[in-house]
């Protein structure tokens, strides 16, 4: 049980590490990128790196498998290594050893300081938490889908079609083949040239799969519920996703539709369309050009090659 509760912490603290520094290394390079589709990419990596990390990190050389103690090894047996641009993956680490090679994280400290009582506690409700973390996530999933069955649907397109369902926004539904669905009262709201602007935004937001992508990073989401400030890079990644959809429809006939979505009846949707953060963008900022778009791209390529290539687990 001991060993569970300390590979559970070990788990837990490397995990808030390594998406901390995954998150700075995006800071440090965000002034670089103008593209809002690469920048709604961009916020994203710290989602997949921590996960990738779980999953290819090897976790044989932990040091308390073998019985040894952090706060009980001989004085300068302990070791903080930073590599950064060596000739063999990972490109950067940072290690905490002991002179043997067999590795310590934060969360093995963290444990020598508390009783064991303590620690196996501590791990136990926070694999329980994570259980039901992700019974939320898979039921909320299920009865999302259960949900869009029930929809009343009339076909107005070959993917658009309207229901009568009191929607906050139009949302998308499926997966591989999507279909735009516009609440019937938004669509009596709409001008033509609305409708057209809306059409168009839900449109890429399909070509995109930009459903998937939210629903890929919302299961680690539930998985690493306790790595703080993780919602603040989802939001960052959300608001750009919606920003690189508004620039294939007219601005004016989409910030009207804007408005009057933000009116209708207050009801769960996904991909919702109102938010007060995209009307400022569409008035007040250009949408980045093609040159903008290449170098973003180029900087993303690099960025994302630097931070798969690291080891920012600190074991």
């Amino acid at each position: 049980m001991e060993l569970i509760s300390r590979a559970t912490l070990n788990i837990m603290t490397g995990s808030i590490f390594a998406f901390w520094i995954s998150s700075t290394c995006v800071f440090l390079i965000r002034p670089l990128m103008k593209n809002y589709r690469v920048l709604s990419y961009l916020y994203a990596l710290p989602f997949i790196k921590v996960l990738y990390d779980l999953i290819k990190v090897n976790h044989s050389q932990w040091g308390f498998l073998y019985g040894q103690g952090v706060l009980s090894a001989e004085e300068n047996s302990r070791t903080l290594s930073a590599m950064v641009g060596m000739h063999t993956l990972p490109f950067s680490s940072i290690h905490l050893s002991f002179y043997d090679g067999k590795t310590f994280s934060i969360g093995d400290v963290i444990a020598d300081f508390i009783p064991k009582y303590f620690l196996i506690t501590v791990a136990m409700v926070a694999l329980i938490i994570t259980g039901i973390s992700l019974v939320r996530y898979f039921a909320s999933l299920y009865l999302s889908l259960r949900w869009q069955r029930t929809l009343p649907l009339k076909r107005m397109g070959s993917n658009l079609y309207i229901t009568s369902k009191s929607l906050k926004s139009p949302i998308i539904i499926g997966f591989w083949k999507s279909r735009i669905i516009i609440p019937l009262h938004l669509s009596k709201a709409y001008k033509k040239q609305e409708l057209d602007a809306v059409y168009q935004h839900e449109s890429a937001h399909a070509r995109w799969k930009d459903n998937l992508v939210a629903l890929f990073i919302e299961f680690i989401k539930a998985l690493f519920w306790f790595i703080p400030f993780k919602n603040m890079l989802y939001k960052k990644s959300s608001l750009y996703r919606e920003l690189s959809c508004d620039i294939h429809s007219e601005i004016f006939s989409l910030i009207n539709a804007l408005k009057k979505t933000a009116k209708s009846p207050s009801q769960p949707a996904t991909l919702a369309l109102t938010s007060t953060s995209r009307i400022d963008y569409l008035i007040n900022k250009q949408p980045p050009g093609r040159i903008a778009k290449v170098l973003s791209l180029i900087t993303l390529m690099a960025g994302g090659a630097f931070i798969f290539a690291s080891h920012f687990f600190p074991f």
